[in-house]
């Protein structure tokens, strides 16, 4: 397996992290919450919050300004995501807000796999077959190099390289994700 710091790296930088839980608390509803994960997706990808809209956020952009100007609220439940490439951006500040532990991994693979228009996989509890779009690319007969846990800290992650996560249990997890339009390595520089 790969050294971690080819994809994933806690930031140095402090968050509020409780802010972050709040305006999370904002966005929830129960019909997002028990939709299946590729229907939640998309909702999030339709809904992102503004950074202009909060202060807060300005004043986090301000400091970073290669950060986007939104984040989105992601929802993992039970079971994994295909292995995609991030099509809209490289790299990406993804920060905990419920259910972030060792029962939720995100993988990541080497770049031996096979770039695929389609993929028939579970995404989550929904097996079927998916199509690559503007959000994604699907990756086949990748293998594995290294998993990470979100757990307590913010990390910016490499969406440039093949990646999944799966959740081991029924508790969703919650993340901001947060697009940097920059390089993976060079966020590094910036925020560790």
């Amino acid at each position: 397996m790969n050294s971690g710091h080819d994809y994933v790296n806690e930031i140095n930088h402090e968050l509020d992290l409780e802010f972050f839980k709040d305006l999370a608390n904002q966005m929830m509803t129960d019909e997002w919450l028990s939709s299946p994960d590729h229907i939640g997706l998309v909702t999030s990808d339709l809904n992102p919050v503004q950074v202009n809209d909060h202060s807060y956020l300005k004043g986090v952009r301000d400091k970073f300004p290669k950060l986007f100007d939104h984040l989105k609220l992601f929802k993992c439940g039970n079971g994994p995501w295909p292995i995609h490439i991030d099509r809209l951006r490289d790299t990406a500040l993804n920060i905990p807000v419920i259910n972030c532990n060792e029962t939720k991994l995100t993988n990541f693979y080497s770049d031996d796999g096979v770039v695929a228009e389609e993929v028939t996989c579970y995404f989550g509890k929904e097996y079927r077959t998916w199509k690559s779009q503007k959000y994604s690319i699907y990756i086949t007969n990748a293998s594995l190099s290294y998993s990470h846990s979100l757990t307590n800290k913010p990390v910016i992650i490499n969406t440039s390289v093949p990646h999944n996560i799966v959740n081991h249990n029924d508790e969703p997890r919650l993340i901001w994700s947060w697009g940097y339009d920059d390089t993976y390595n060079n966020a590094r520089g910036v925020f560790t």
